[in-house]
């Protein structure tokens, strides 16, 4: 794989290399930790844009702001102002397309023009006025905590391949209790180039794993009426480590449903 900025020589740690290794001394997927904590400062500068730049809040008037996930994670920001000028906006332009033609006019009249002849074949007649209506109100942009986290997954992976390739970071890597999240390892196998790599890190994945699924087992047999009063120990932390494991933590575009 040729090398750019954006594509890390293999053994080579950049400014993200070095951060994922400093997360590798936390419990969660340095992948996912490191892609949320961008986002989040990235949703933490559009809180400030949005006092101010008309454009940063007619673009999120375009995707109707944010979707569930990047939605609590904006609320947990705790930017009061920022929330109210960018979800006003919303609402109002929500509530103009829900008034139909007669709403006047603003960002929703060309939606509403679509809808005239819906509206007036009201009372009943067509059965395509409600679609017409739910079509009208989908985004029509995507969310751009999305669009963010997309492109820095991407980058990240790529910066992690090719520090697996650097001793001090696969050890890091290999001593993880969590590893990397399923849909992370995937992404970084995908551009892992050298096969040998390839092998060694799905070898210590697959030891984590068999760690989880022995404490899983362990959780499990204490449920059981015979052992129930046995205390818990620190097998109990791998019931949330294994959906992590699994299912990574962000709503993560290297994870798509299959069709």
């Amino acid at each position: 794989m040729a090398t750019s900025p954006e594509h890390p020589a293999p053994g080579a740690l950049d400014r993200t290399g070095f951060e994922l290794l400093r997360l590798c001394a936390q419990p969660g997927c340095p992948v996912c930790g490191f892609v949320q904590a961008t986002v989040t400062h990235y949703l933490d500068t559009i809180s400030y844009e949005a006092l101010t730049d008309l454009d940063a809040r007619q673009r999120l008037r375009a995707s109707l702001a944010y979707c569930a996930v990047h939605g609590q994670q904006w609320l947990s920001l705790q930017h009061t102002l920022g929330t109210a000028l960018i979800y006003k906006d919303v609402c109002n332009d929500l509530r103009t397309i829900l008034a139909g033609p007669a709403g006047g006019g603003g960002a929703g009249g060309s939606l509403r023009a679509k809808l005239q002849g819906v509206f007036r074949s009201g009372g009943g007649g067509s059965s395509g006025a409600g679609p017409a209506l739910a079509a009208a109100l989908e985004p029509g942009a995507p969310c751009p905590g999305c669009q963010q986290t997309a492109t820095v997954e991407g980058q990240t992976v790529l910066s992690c391949a090719a520090a697996l390739a650097d001793p001090a970071f696969f050890a890091a890597y290999a001593g993880h209790p969590l590893g990397l999240c399923l849909p992370h390892l995937r992404g970084t196998l995908r551009v892992i180039g050298d096969a040998a790599l390839v092998q060694r890190v799905a070898g210590a994945q697959a030891a984590r794993l068999a760690t989880t699924a022995a404490e899983l087992a362990e959780v499990i047999r204490k449920y059981d009426y015979r052992f129930q009063d046995e205390p818990h120990g620190a097998e109990f932390a791998a019931p949330a480590r294994s959906v992590e494991q699994v299912g990574g933590r962000l709503p993560t575009q290297l994870n798509p449903p299959r069709a």
